[in-house]
């Protein structure tokens, strides 16, 4: 009786272990340290993604990163205003390519400027964009341009997870 009265005194300490053993391991949710709002850490694309508006395709990812997504969120916010403050993105982790932007091969394809990158992919939904150049004057008119409506972007900003540099960003409409 007496050494199971014992065994049960620890009993508390043993699942608080196993606890924290299993959060150090899993997806984490909302957080950083830095100076943006939250953001939302989804973990490894589940599926492979092709954009083409954005110019970018995002695979299952085949490694682990070396740099965890904190860090990398936390010097985005800090210090080289690639992250747009104004808003909490989403965070996933994706072999990414960007088929559209790199280098002109002298066959005229495009060696990609990302490719088959282990990267964090941070997304801004909903950030006001507004056309380049103003407002469409009607043909033939002398009437003021049209004034241009602000539209919805996404913004898209890929991180080396290896090295937890900034490798390429765009936004489109939504």
């Amino acid at each position: 009786m007496r050494a199971l009265a014992t065994r049960l005194r620890f009993l508390p300490l043993v699942a608080a272990a196993l606890v924290l053993a299993a959060c150090a391991n899993a997806p984490a949710g909302p957080s950083h340290q830095g100076e943006g709002p939250a953001a939302t850490y989804r973990g490894p694309v589940t599926r492979a993604v092709d954009d083409p508006e954005a110019g970018i395709v995002l695979d299952i990812p085949h490694a682990q990163p070396k740099v965890p997504w904190q860090t990398v969120y936390n010097g985005c916010t800090s210090s080289n205003g690639t992250c747009d403050l104004s808003r909490e993105p989403t965070i996933d982790l994706a072999d990414a390519t960007t088929p559209n932007s790199g280098q002109a091969n002298p066959d005229g394809s495009i060696a990609p400027m990302v490719d088959h990158r282990l990267a964090y992919v941070f997304t801004w939904n909903g950030l006001p964009c507004v056309a380049a150049g103003g407002g469409i004057r009607p043909a033939k008119s002398t009437a003021a341009p049209a004034p241009v409506r602000p539209s919805q972007c996404t913004k898209i900003v890929l991180a080396d997870a290896t090295t937890g540099a900034f490798v390429y960003e765009t936004e489109s409409s939504s």
